[in-house]
């Protein structure tokens, strides 16, 4: 049997993520000397360009639908619990409370899908360490906690539930 060999990025597309990346790196320049407001105009910028370069990505795995639905509900139920926009969570972003909910996404793909470190990856737009250190800083705390699971995961998790619910009752599931 004889297996087809991984399809190359075109060069074109290489140099697009190349600018795409330089452009990221110089709003995250700027923004650490800015006043706050046009602080908050480049850290949105950044966001739209996280996203954007996030959509270039060619070699995204395709999961079966109904698991692919989950981790959509997933990311909607973070998203709907945390008050933060599903592209907010999956940019590159590293305030606080965006890590949070970017952990506890991936805590809820890795404990409750069962998906490995390297799928959550692909999905989230991260290597798998990304995922492996994000699952760890998330048990973490919350054995610090002393809590069985991490803060927020229940509700998110209620959140989950009520909403493939609904999605059963008009046929859509």
């Amino acid at each position: 049997m004889r297996l087809l060999p991984r399809r190359q990025p075109s060069p074109p597309y290489l140099e697009l993520v190349r600018a795409a990346q330089a452009a990221f790196v110089a709003i995250e320049g700027m923004r650490r000397s800015c006043s706050d407001q046009k602080r908050r105009v480049l850290f949105l910028a950044g966001v739209r360009l996280g996203v954007a370069l996030g959509s270039l990505n060619e070699h995204r795995t395709v999961l079966p639908a109904d698991v692919q639905q989950k981790v959509d509900a997933v990311l909607a139920a973070a998203s709907q619990y945390f008050s933060i926009d599903r592209p907010v969570i999956l940019s590159r972003s590293r305030v606080a409370y965006v890590v949070a909910a970017r952990d506890l996404v991936i805590y809820l793909l890795h404990h409750e899908l069962r998906l490995g470190p390297a799928e959550i990856g692909r999905q989230l737009g991260r290597d798998h360490s990304s995922v492996l250190t994000a699952l760890e800083r998330t048990e973490r705390r919350a054995r610090a906690d002393g809590l069985g699971e991490p803060q927020g995961c229940a509700e998110v998790r209620a959140l989950l539930e009520a909403g493939l619910r609904s999605k059963g009752r008009d046929g859509s599931c």
